[in-house]
């Protein structure tokens, strides 16, 4: 004999007989759940979409790990259930845009288009993009991909880029410390205890072409404060530098002068400033690299010319 289900949703009218079952709320009869029950959970799981379609739409992405998992979860919650918008069915922009507005007041929408895929519009908010169906009044969240590409990823890059290029637009460069004279200009965000920022220096160490403006921003490290400090005091910055990013100790009774902690303040905050979560990051030719991501560093910097020596 087969095994019935403990629970279908089979959906009826509640009678008198139906009760609350223990401490869960849920009203069960005849091994099936009500259709109260069930209408308050389709409710909850659109609430909850709907939540986490607002976090997505406010919240700009640089590369952090833990958001990045926050889209991966809307875009689950979002496969169960379709997030209907209160709005006009008119497809045109304008209309579309006052539509999402009314449902999500607090976003800032720069602009709505019509996509590749004709009646579905992309919707841009900071760095985020959605797509939404008028014809449907619904909010989509995913990625368009054509010919093997991703047409939205695309588009989040170049998003990505202005946002880059505008906030170094404004860099305090006479706050950094500057290190090297080579044609090639890179903003280094780094910790001398983060065991990835020194694997990023010890195989860029030897590159002579480039300019480093270096920020210290020990986030994950805050007891490495000092050692930022050891380097900002220090008369020859490069050994300093060296030796902190190499992980040997500071020099027994170093004390910052007053001059450093104010300066390693100022370089937290222009980090945060840039948009910077996490350490190493670099800046170079106006584009943003998270992590010791040496090889697109060195794309990015091209091929070191040797010159021969005689």
């Amino acid at each position: 004999m087969s095994r019935q289900p403990k629970h279908t949703l089979a959906l009826r009218p509640q009678t008198q007989a139906d009760k609350p079952v223990g401490n869960s709320g849920k009203i069960i009869y005849d091994g099936t759940l009500s259709r109260q029950f069930v209408i308050r959970r389709r409710k909850l799981v659109e609430e909850t979409c709907k939540r986490y379609c607002e976090q997505l739409l406010t919240t700009t992405f640089f590369g952090g790990k833990m958001k990045i998992k926050s889209i991966t979860l809307v875009a689950a919650l979002c496969a169960v259930t379709t997030l209907t918008c209160r709005a006009y069915a008119d497809e045109g922009a304008e209309k579309t845009k006052a539509a999402i507005k009314e449902q999500y007041p607090n976003v800032n929408i720069e602009s709505v288009t019509e996509s590749s895929i004709k009646g579905i519009y992309e919707v841009v908010a900071g760095q985020n993009i959605v797509y939404f169906h008028p014809g449907t009044k619904s909010l989509i969240l995913g990625e368009i991909i054509q010919n093997g590409k991703s047409i939205t990823a695309e588009k989040r890059e170049k998003l990505v880029q202005q946002a880059v290029s505008s906030k170094l637009a404004n860099f305090s460069y006479d706050k950094a410390i500057k290190l090297g004279n080579g044609p090639h200009k890179v903003i280094e965000v780094t910790d001398p205890d983060c065991p990835y920022c020194r694997k990023a220096f010890t195989d860029l160490k030897n590159r002579t072409d480039v300019t480093k403006y270096v920020i210290f921003a020990p986030l994950a490290h805050p007891q490495a404060i000092t050692k930022c400090q050891y380097v900002i005091d220090a008369k020859d910055q490069q050994q300093a530098y060296d030796d902190m990013m190499s992980g040997k100790p500071l020099p027994d009774g170093f004390k910052p002068s007053e001059k450093a902690k104010k300066l390693s303040e100022e370089q937290l905050a222009i980090a945060r400033d840039l948009g910077v979560t996490g350490t190493p990051t670099y800046f170079i030719e106006g584009s943003m690299v998270v992590g010791a991501d040496t090889q697109k560093i060195e794309k990015l910097l091209g091929k070191q010319e040797i010159k021969a020596t005689k």
